[in-house]
């Protein structure tokens, strides 16, 4: 068994949100939009994030709405 959480008994916030963007490109929607998704993870867990967005969700139309700049800086269309 793995405990998962905070003290084993929830999600944090930033686990909450990579299981949200797990499940939304699980589903293969035509269009994914992340607003502040990655609000809740620290830098170097977003850099990750992204990078494997890039990589799981090619053919979905992304938008990607974010106070980081660092969040959006490698969009095709900034």
């Amino acid at each position: 068994k793995t405990v998962v959480g905070e003290k084993g008994v929830t999600l944090s916030g930033g686990q909450k949100q990579r299981l949200c963007i797990a499940r939304a490109i699980i589903r293969r929607p035509q269009i994914l939009i992340l607003d502040d998704a990655l609000s809740s993870v620290d830098t170097n867990t977003e850099k990750e994030i992204i990078r494997n967005l890039g990589i799981y969700s090619k053919g979905i139309t992304t938008i990607v709405i974010s106070h980081r700049i660092s969040s959006f800086i490698r969009a095709d269309n900034p």
